[in-house]
């Protein structure tokens, strides 16, 4: 069950989902995930960024925690998030102009979408591949990782 409080900004969502009890009971870890965005535009290189936090804000705002810019202005400041609850990711569109989009169907804004590995985003002109990373969070969880890290990768 989704729920979405409308009378909230934009900027302060309220997300509630329902996990049903047998997954409230067993102890997970919190995943990290890594987002490869592609600029269709050619304007930047591809960029690798890795994430373990309950929530990531996608947008061309200074806040945004994922920063999409360029000129032709196509993402919304706050155009999108990412919701991690029990060891899921989820997508929730915060009522962009031009939308976004999962696996080339259009996300229903204020609906949040469950993403899984290889799932593909289109924001603006931001192609995102989502991938979640298994292998490395027990070495990250071990080391005390929590939060966000960047890493830029350039393909020749």
């Amino acid at each position: 069950m989704i729920s979405y409080s409308p009378l909230l900004p934009v900027q302060e969502t309220i997300i509630l989902i329902d996990v049903p009890a047998a997954e409230t009971v067993r102890p997970y870890r919190r995943a990290a995930f890594r987002l490869n965005v592609f600029h269709m535009g050619g304007e930047r290189p591809p960029e690798s960024y890795h994430f373990s936090q309950r929530e990531l804000c996608i947008g061309r705002a200074e806040t945004s925690g994922l920063r999409l810019w360029t000129p032709l202005c196509l993402v919304s400041r706050h155009h999108a998030a990412l919701y991690q609850v029990a060891g899921r990711c989820w997508v929730v569109d915060n009522h962009s102009r031009n939308g976004t989009w999962h696996n080339g169907q259009p996300v229903r804004a204020a609906v949040a979408t469950v993403l899984a590995d290889g799932d593909e985003l289109l924001i603006g002109d931001f192609q995102i591949t989502f991938r979640q990373v298994q292998a490395a969070v027990e070495e990250k969880n071990r080391r005390g990782y929590a939060g966000f890290s960047y890493t830029r990768s350039f393909d020749n």
